[in-house]
């Protein structure tokens, strides 16, 4: 009989076990992660920092003020995000 369970679980804390078995599979680190906004913890991001990993996805913090000076910065890095 199997039975089912709904605690919550959150995958977030699973990115860098993730990388690690990468590692281990390829014999390096992955240049990039690509991950929803759930991966992008601080300790995540830390964590890829120290591993020279560039993470592609949301920056934290609130979304700077587009300007006339910065627009083209920011739809820069908007594409680069894709």
């Amino acid at each position: 009989m199997r039975f089912l369970h709904w605690d919550a679980q959150h995958e977030g804390h699973d990115l860098q076990a993730q990388v690690e078995v990468y590692k281990k599979r390829h014999g390096h680190y992955p240049e990039v992660v690509i991950a929803d906004t759930l991966y992008g913890s601080r300790d995540n991001r830390s964590y890829l920092e120290r591993n020279h990993i560039r993470f592609a996805g949301k920056p934290l913090g609130r979304p700077p003020k587009s300007t006339p000076e910065n627009k083209d910065e920011l739809m820069h890095l908007k594409a680069q995000r894709r």
